[in-house]
């Protein structure tokens, strides 16, 4: 894990191995909250669960290109924007339910009686 500047992470770890994937600045915190004492590669996935580590120098980036794109590939889908047509009928549902949840009026009119 490493505390470095974006600099340093750049001269001293980027070019060296030629490392494409996002890294992160401040490593040794988010490393203690995992309870690493010498990891030296770790991917956390979007919801914070501990997917590889290594606590060897890395000789591949192979398994953690691969644990990133499963990781990437496990996140769902967003739910396309709904139609206008969906817009529609999901206005017209809402105004039934309200229609249908509203409280009865306190004093009807005859007109209302006669219905």
């Amino acid at each position: 894990m490493w505390n470095g500047s974006p600099d340093q992470l750049d001269a001293l770890f980027r070019q060296r191995t030629s490392t494409t994937y996002p890294l992160l600045l401040e490593g040794s915190q988010v490393g203690q909250a995992f309870g690493f004492i010498r990891d030296r590669v770790a991917v956390i996935d979007h919801e914070g669960i501990l997917r590889y580590r290594q606590t060897t120098f890395l000789t591949s980036d192979s398994p953690v290109i691969e644990t990133i794109e499963a990781s990437l590939a496990a996140i769902p889908e967003p739910a396309p924007p709904p139609t206008a047509v969906e817009q529609h009928l999901w206005g017209w549902i809402k105004r039934i339910r309200a229609s249908r949840l509203a409280p009865p009026a306190a004093n009807p009119t005859p007109d209302r009686l006669n219905n």
